[in-house]
């Protein structure tokens, strides 16, 4: 059997130092916090784990929760369930408590964490499309240097992202909302727990005076990548909501999609059902 080093660090600058030697090293380094999906893309496949296993879940560092101004800060090791039970993002991003309160099961959201989400840059993350609204920014970490990178940059495939070897996420830094301001996000799935989305959809927008203003939408699962629906957006903005406009919710949505068929279902489902989850949204402001 193939020899596997195991690293358990209790601060970030002990983690930061492993992953720089690693590198430096030519060693390739699995990163774990809650191991919800690493270890069932694992199971049986030892390859799958490199030459060693960085476990991260002691890193009290990367597991808060707090305020920076207009902004909130969610540490990366942060859990969907610490997420969805946070008074701070429930009063000022309630849509991320909403969509981390639908993700697999009440074991999956304990272990699982918002920097595993996106690092795993899935089109059906549940998290994904809140975030993008919610123009998140990522602190990539390394021992030499930090940067941030807007989570749209972030993302560039299927299970691709721009993180480098010797790189920690640690940090996700989001806009607070306002007061007026208004969020939802839904999703399709078979069931209502223990079940990755077949479509989703997230909402931002300010209602004033009658209209929708600073439109934001993002889809989830029907192309490679979160999409963020500029022709919804161009459609919705600046103007009323009645049955005129929501009649064009449909074509506009589907200008946006990249949907594919699949096992979970086809092209032509998730699509429509994007289009009825925006018009709800847009009825419900």
């Amino acid at each position: 059997m193939k020899n596997i080093n195991g690293f358990l660090p209790l601060n970030l600058e002990e983690a930061l130092l492993i992953l720089k030697h690693s590198y430096k090293n030519g060693r390739k380094v699995r990163i774990v916090a809650g191991g919800t999906d690493v270890m069932a893309r694992g199971n049986g496949n030892q390859s799958f784990f490199l030459d060693s296993v960085l476990d991260i879940s002691a890193l009290k560092e990367i597991q808060e929760i707090k305020t920076c101004e207009d902004k909130i800060k969610i540490g990366a090791g942060c859990t969907h369930a610490q997420i969805a039970k946070s008074i701070l993002l429930k009063n000022h991003a309630s849509i991320l408590t909403k969509a981390s309160s639908v993700i697999g099961s009440p074991q999956i959201r304990h272990r699982g964490t918002i920097g595993g989400n996106i690092c795993n840059a899935s089109p059906v993350g549940d998290i994904l499309p809140s975030l993008y609204v919610l123009n998140a920014v990522l602190t990539l970490a390394s021992a030499s240097q930090k940067r941030e990178v807007p989570i749209k940059e972030f993302i560039k495939g299927p299970g691709r992202t721009i993180i480098q070897p010797d790189e920690l996420l640690t940090e996700i830094t989001v806009d607070m909302l306002g007061e007026n301001e208004f969020t939802d996000y839904r999703r399709s799935a078979t069931r209502k727990a223990l079940a990755i989305s077949k479509s989703s959809v997230a909402f931002r927008g300010i209602k004033k005076e009658g209209v929708l203003v600073g439109v934001k939408i993002a889809l989830g699962s029907v192309g490679p990548v979160i999409i963020s629906a500029h022709n919804c957006e161009k459609l919705i903005e600046g103007k009323k909501i009645d049955e005129e406009m929501l009649a064009q919710i449909p074509s506009a949505v589907q200008a946006d999609c990249k949907p594919i068929d699949d096992l979970r279902s086809t092209k032509e489902y998730r699509s429509h059902v994007v289009g009825v989850f925006l018009a709800e949204i847009l009825r419900s402001c």
